[in-house]
């Protein structure tokens, strides 16, 4: 692909943006969601021993007094951050 857009006349700025990130763009969500959700589940596992955080707050109120609500609430909320931020390194063209 590179060989055609400097076939084509691309500067490499625009060989870089138009066509080495659209192809980089599965690789780069993919690692990016991989490290938001284990940032996520290491939350959790530092609440379920006492550490604070968001993980904390979701098993103190929400799993040990049985508030589903409490607990739905900040797993979607921390979900929601993550589909955000998500979102912007996606842009607003799709994946």
């Amino acid at each position: 692909m590179t060989e055609a857009a400097q076939a084509m006349g691309f500067h490499r700025w625009h060989i870089v943006w138009h066509v080495l990130l659209p192809e980089a763009r599965p690789g780069i969500v993919s690692g990016y969601h991989h490290t938001l959700v284990t940032m996520i589940n290491a939350s959790a596992m530092a609440g379920a021993i006492g550490a604070g955080g968001l993980g904390d707050l979701a098993y103190r109120y929400g799993y040990q007094r049985f508030d589903m609500q409490v607990m739905l609430t900040v797993i979607s909320g921390a979900g929601g951050v993550g589909d955000g931020a998500i979102f912007v390194v996606i842009g607003c063209r799709g994946g």
